[in-house]
């Protein structure tokens, strides 16, 4: 039996550990035979060389990992300041990193791939 393909979007933080942690759940012992994980970066993206990396038209299923702070997509609860606004580069970061995850969403909606969003 083939392995399920699964594709984590791609996320950093000063030590690439954040995204390190994505990738390792699915080296469960009960998973480690059933599923191939990829990384699903986007072109501009510092990633280490290390990633294997995928595309998502190859992938059976999409994960979104949670992240640190709010972009200018988010809207926040109703009277209630957007108190974790990602401010200079990270700003720039967390806007790229935003659109790659709605552009990702976006075509695995198309394709009717599941989809795996954390907050």
């Amino acid at each position: 039996m083939a392995k399920v393909k699964v594709g984590v979007a791609w996320r950093r933080d000063g030590n690439n550990v954040a995204h390190a942690g994505d990738l390792a759940v699915f080296q469960h012992p009960s998973l480690v035979n059933e599923v191939e994980v990829f990384t699903l970066a986007w072109g501009a993206a510092n990633t280490p060389a290390d990633l294997t990396k995928g595309e998502l038209k190859n992938m059976d299923l999409l994960v979104i990992p949670g992240g640190p702070h709010a972009n200018a997509t988010q809207i926040p609860a109703i009277g209630q300041a957007v108190d974790n606004k990602a401010e200079g580069n990270t700003a720039t970061y967390a806007d790229a990193r935003a659109k790659s995850e709605l552009d990702l969403i976006e075509q695995a909606r198309t394709l009717g791939m599941p989809i795996l969003a954390l907050c």
